[in-house]
Order: C-alpha cells, then sequence, then structure tokens
C-alpha cells in the first residue's frame, strides 16, 4: 500500500465531522490524499505545501507553521467531507458498482445528498477564506514561499483571492 503524508488523520476526520466511526480506514485515507491534492495544494501553492508536508513527515513544524496547520485542518476535514459523500457510499467491487445500505437504514434522496454536499463545500470555503486570509496578513514575514511558490513547470501557485 502506497503511503501518504497526511495533514490531518483519519481520526481528526471521525472524531471532527460526521463520518461513522465504521466507515473504512483506507477510504478515508485516499480522499484525505484527493483533497489535499486538489484543494490544499492550490491554497498554498506548492513551495509552501512542500515546506508544510516535510515538516509534517519529520514530525517538527516551527510554530508559525504549527498555527497554520490548525487553520489548515478545518479546510481540509470539510474537503475530506465534500470529497467523499459518494465513496462513503458507493464501492466497486467485482461484481459492479454497488450503493451500500443496511436493512435498518434508508437511502438518501439525490437532492438531500446534494445538498449536504453543498453545505460540506461551503464550510471548507469558508474556512478556506480564512486561511486564505491569514496567509496574506502573514506572507511577507512568516511565510515568504506563500509569495514565491517556486518557477518549475508543475508549481502551483496558490489561490489568493477568495471565494
Amino acid at each position: 500500500m502506497a503511503t501518504y503524508t497526511l495533514l490531518v488523520s483519519v481520526t481528526d476526520i471521525k472524531q471532527t465531522s460526521f463520518v461513522d466511526e465504521n466507515v473504512d480506514d483506507v477510504t478515508i485515507r485516499n480522499v484525505i490524499w484527493n483533497a489535499q491534492q486538489f484543494y490544499i495544494i492550490p491554497l498554498l501553492g506548492t513551495g509552501l505545501y512542500d515546506d508544510i508536508e516535510d515538516a509534517v513527515i519529520n514530525n517538527n513544524p516551527t510554530a508559525d507553521e504549527t498555527t497554520l496547520l490548525t487553520k489548515i485542518r478545518p479546510v481540509l476535514i470539510w474537503y475530506t467531507l465534500y470529497e467523499g459523500v459518494i465513496p462513503f457510499a458507493i464501492k466497486i467491487r467485482n461484481k459492479g458498482i454497488q450503493k451500500l445500505n443496511s436493512d435498518n437504514s434508508q437511502p438518501v434522496s439525490d437532492s438531500e445528498l446534494n445538498d449536504l454536499m453543498d453545505k460540506f463545500k461551503d464550510w471548507a470555503e469558508e474556512y478556506a477564506d480564512r486561511c486564505k486570509n491569514y496567509l496574506v496578513e502573514n506572507a511577507a514575514t512568516k511565510f515568504t514561499k506563500y509569495l514565491n511558490a517556486g518557477s518549475a513547470a508543475d508549481t502551483i501557485h496558490p489561490e489568493k483571492t477568495t471565494f
């Protein structure tokens, strides 16, 4: 199994959101990874993201990086739920793609599912706005790589405008 550096843990997702304890950890881990790639890297930019990732890998974030991680975590938690709604409910099996259910539950309608996803996205965007504002305020003194993400062809520059 591939290992990924996650900025939130599966436990963080289960304890601070609406994900049930018996949702598969591997599925959650994969959704967290995708949410980081699609939302956190564009939020921070490649340079700052790489610094934060290295600090997490080496378990030695600075005080400023620790503060930034506290701003990133709610963004990532709610984007994980936004992106995870479908993978948590539908599984690809050898017998085909299956929607899971049980005798004691009722599936939600498509409309309810879309409303739930919209709510998760709204919360994620609100936290992302707060994180962007924090970064813009502190970029010159604490997070210079937010302003200088890099110049390689694969560099992702941060989105500095709010939603």
